[in-house]
């Protein structure tokens, strides 16, 4: 794993769009962030390249899996941790106000790619539930 601080934060209104995601998944890869692409390229709303395709294209898939709002951070990391040893991308919202991305093991967050470390709060805005997510080999997906 190498840790890294993401390259931009989240500034939608001046066009910026973070990427902690794809930060928290060159960490867990142990990758140069710039070598996963970003989910936006430099003009708002238009994509660059999808994470997905960059996985896959690793033989790698990713499994989600989707945790009760209601709970509390620490005891969402616990029930995430039951599923999996390994590092996982946990998501929630970060106390900047919008849905960031970590890195969490064995109940808890081990690194926040933030700038700011906004770490996470609480579930996700949008759907009110927190998300859990690995990096798992799938051979089949490996591209020729």
């Amino acid at each position: 794993m190498q840790f890294q601080k993401q390259a931009f934060r989240h500034d939608p209104d001046n066009g910026i769009h973070g990427d902690c995601w794809r930060t928290a998944i060159a960490c867990v890869l142990g990758l140069d962030r710039d070598e996963v692409p970003h989910t936006h390229s430099a003009e708002p709303g238009e994509l660059s390249g999808t994470i997905n395709g960059f996985i896959e294209s690793r033989g790698l898939s990713l499994f989600s899996i989707y945790i009760d709002g209601s709970l509390t951070v620490k005891e969402a990391l616990i029930e995430a941790s039951k599923f999996q040893t390994h590092p996982f991308m946990f998501i929630g919202e970060s106390r900047t106000g919008t849905n960031h991305v970590v890195i969490a093991q064995d109940g808890e967050i081990i690194h926040d790619p933030s700038q700011v470390d906004s770490g996470i709060i609480g579930p996700t805005i949008e759907d009110g539930v927190y998300i859990a997510e690995w990096l798992i080999y799938h051979p089949a997906r490996l591209s020729a």
